[in-house]
């Protein structure tokens, strides 16, 4: 898998994290809920301000019947690609350095 992959070589990924937490629950069932937990709840505390993992977190406790927690992390990824800006700012930079 390659975001084991990813997570081999640098285990600080969040993105890897994010997807890998999505991908287990999502083909592994309940059976794998607690390990997505974890890569989800490790993504989210190295970058609280993740809304792909704020939307999976919701998506993975909606599926657990933690309505309420589930609504709690809708509304932060709600908040959160609100306030986004259109274009990462990673991708700016480079084209002000010419």
């Amino acid at each position: 898998m390659c975001y084991q992959n990813a997570l081999a070589v640098d285990t600080s990924h969040v993105d890897s994290k994010v997807k890998l937490g999505a991908l287990l629950w999502q083909t592994g069932g309940k059976p794998s809920i607690p390990v997505a937990r974890c890569y989800l709840a490790e993504a989210l505390q190295a970058e609280p301000t993740h809304e792909e993992a704020w939307y999976q977190m919701g998506r993975l406790q909606k599926e657990e019947g933690c309505l309420r927690e589930a609504v709690d992390s809708f509304q932060a990824a709600i908040v959160l690609e609100q306030s986004s800006p259109v274009e990462k700012f990673t991708s700016i930079t480079p084209a002000l350095l010419w």
